[in-house]
């Protein structure tokens, strides 16, 4: 999603939307990289499903999904 974002901005700088919307993404990868570097160097037992889960919620954040559909759209349309 974060390299999706990216190549709009690099391809059409529409709206300060996108790269905003690209900037908090790439914000949550650094969380979750970080929550999961410390998650494995303490040894904890985190199963795959415990560390998607907070990946889904991001994605069922309206504002989000709406990025993401219309990313997939507009690549459809445009870039196939």
């Amino acid at each position: 999603m974060i390299k999706k974002e990216q190549f709009i901005c690099q391809r059409h700088n529409q709206s300060i939307l996108n790269q905003q919307l690209a900037n908090e993404l790439e914000t949550l990868k650094n969380k979750y990289d970080r929550l999961f570097n410390e998650a494995y160097s303490a040894n904890k037992n985190e199963t795959l499903s415990n560390m998607y889960e907070p990946i889904l919620l991001v994605n069922e954040v309206p504002m989000v999904k709406k990025q993401a559909e219309a990313i997939s759209i507009y690549q459809q349309l445009f870039l196939t």
